[in-house]
């Protein structure tokens, strides 16, 4: 996981940011890395979100899509994005060393977004690249059981979370990250924004990887940095034999059609 400020000066100079973080954490192994919500941008309501979709962001875009296959990883994020109709979206993306992208939609926006972007529709964001499942709520939405049960009941191993959590919510941000691994037995791996934007709103940092028995096993503190840990993938069954709520669920009967 990448952690940046949340300012949305310099474009240039974020982007080399960026590119170089991703170049260390690619240069010790990593195969996944998260990129928080608006680090290519800056995260301002603000500001013209539309011109920034417009111009920005599809710069941001083609850099993401360029350095996946550069460096043979997964980038997943979330930017500003206008469709082809013109609908202005907070949009997950999940971009992959062979040059596929993925884009989603936040459908659960929080606060002044509802102002400024469009709810996506249906799920969250999921999709299978190299062998490895990745859901993709943002921010916000790791604050609903519901969102993250829905990945992982479809496939999801791990649960990408480009974040802009307010630092005053920062108790949340680290209570919903553990939460949501153990309870559905995957791992999360949440990428926040840190420090200030540039009406001073400050960001929680703070960005974690849990594992699927809900150990916290990296966090963050409140600069720019990066981090990365090795994940066994066998852990998800271990986790889910040993806490088997999803396997409990189906005695429910409002749940009993859920592997259906």
């Amino acid at each position: 996981m990448v952690q940046t400020r949340a300012d949305g000066e310099d474009p240039g100079a974020r982007f080399r940011e960026i590119s170089g973080r991703i170049d260390e954490l690619r240069g010790a192994g990593a195969d996944v890395i998260v990129i928080p919500e608006f680090a290519m941008t800056g995260y301002d309501l603000t500001v013209d979100q539309r011109g920034i979709a417009a111009d920005a962001s599809l710069r941001a875009r083609d850099l993401l899509g360029q350095w996946a296959i550069a460096h043979q990883v997964t980038l997943v994020t979330a930017l500003p994005l206008l469709d082809d109709d013109g609908v202005l979206y907070d949009a997950s993306i999940i971009l992959a060393a062979d040059g596929r992208q993925y884009v989603g939609a936040k459908r659960f926006l929080w606060g002044d977004e509802r102002a400024t972007f469009t709810a996506g529709r249906g799920a969250a964001l999921l999709a299978e690249v190299d062998g490895i499942t990745i859901g993709v709520p943002i921010c916000y939405e790791i604050g609903f059981p519901e969102v993250v049960r829905e990945l992982v009941l479809a496939g999801a191993e791990i649960i990408a979370v480009p974040a802009a959590f307010g630092r005053p919510r920062r108790h949340v941000w680290e209570l919903f990250t553990s939460a949501r691994a153990v309870e559905n037995g995957c791992i999360v791996a949440g990428a926040g924004l840190c420090s200030e934007n540039l009406r001073g709103q400050p960001f929680a940092g703070h960005s974690t990887i849990v594992d699927p028995f809900g150990r916290r096993l990296v966090q963050l503190g409140d600069v720019p940095d990066a981090a990365g840990v090795v994940i066994d993938l066998a852990d998800i069954d271990r986790a889910r034999a040993q806490l088997p709520y999803l396997e409990d669920l189906k005695s429910i009967n409002s749940f009993a059609a859920l592997d259906n």
